[in-house]
């Protein structure tokens, strides 16, 4: 499964070379955290804004919480991470996402030494 988390777009302007079936589009960081927490999906898109349906989070929110979640479990992968807002924050969110990518790796690599 894969997790799309925008406002007011869906899926199929951008899909990251996947089917748009493999998506489950979501619009509130409730949602997002739920199917993240106990659906463990493969990869995950964040918009920043998500002012028309959430005014109260951002993409900043869900890139940080899944960083958090692998940080407070030295056992998760977690889902790959995408960004597809063109805000000015997007920087911000690339950023925490390129911390998960290095978590992601070292613990890759170090399961396939064992």
């Amino acid at each position: 499964m894969k997790v799309y988390l925008d406002d007011v777009r869906s899926v199929g302007w951008t899909t990251h070379g996947t089917e748009w079936a493999d998506w489950v589009v979501v619009r509130t960081m409730g949602n997002f955290i739920k199917l993240v927490k106990y659906a463990k999906p493969e990869m995950v898109s964040l918009d920043y804004d998500l002012s028309e349906s959430d005014p109260e989070h951002t993409g900043l929110d869900a890139v940080n919480y899944i960083l958090e979640m692998l940080e407070n479990d030295p056992t998760l992968i977690g889902p790959s991470v995408y960004i597809h807002s063109a805000h000015s924050m997007a920087d911000e969110m690339n950023k925490v996402a390129q911390k998960i990518y290095a978590l992601q790796h070292q613990r890759k690599v170090s399961s396939e030494e064992q």
